[in-house]
């Protein structure tokens, strides 16, 4: 019963935080003219996505931690609550880090996708298990990728994401 409670508390704590975040950072999309349109600040539609997610995450984070320092006296009945609050405050820095660095591999993982694939489209000779390269267009006029690309592509993606996992390995385990 008890630690349905203290589940409760918290889950009531971050539902009055995140609109508070929102309402005293205001909704990015309305303060700051981010778009998807084109000439916009962006073109990769999941690059925005995460970008206004990272933003969005940080102030409810700054918020909550607002929030329990200005309520500290009438939440001090709830030492949990103060303990979370802690933890975000020692945290939050290293987390927001975190996002970026794998926001920077996601960067990464795409243009090699995109390089290797259109390296791939541009060259011919059989896949090594077999397949040519051909690219044809489809019904829709749209090209379909040969199997070269679609491996060149995806190895590309792999030797990225591993880079990056070392990398990410080395900063974080001692």
């Amino acid at each position: 019963m008890k630690t349905k409670l203290r589940f409760l508390i918290l889950a009531v704590a971050l539902c009055v935080a995140a609109p508070v975040a929102i309402l005293e950072t205001g909704c990015p999309a309305t303060t700051t003219q981010v778009t998807l349109a084109p000439g916009g600040s962006y073109t990769d539609p999941v690059l925005f996505q995460i970008d206004q997610a990272t933003v969005i995450a940080d102030s409810s984070l700054t918020a909550f931690v607002s929030w329990q320092k200005a309520n500290a006296t009438f939440l001090a009945q709830w030492p949990e609550v103060a303990t979370l609050a802690a933890t975000i405050q020692a945290k939050q820095d290293g987390w927001m880090r975190d996002v970026t660095a794998a926001r920077d591999a996601y960067i990464v993982a795409s243009k090699a996708y995109k390089s290797a694939v259109a390296a791939a489209s541009a060259v011919s000779g059989p896949l090594p298990s077999g397949g040519g390269v051909t690219v044809s267009i489809g019904p829709d006029n749209t090209p379909v990728l040969s199997a070269r690309a679609k491996f060149d592509g995806a190895l590309a993606v792999v030797t990225a994401v591993l880079t990056q996992a070392a990398a990410f390995q080395s900063a974080h385990v001692k």
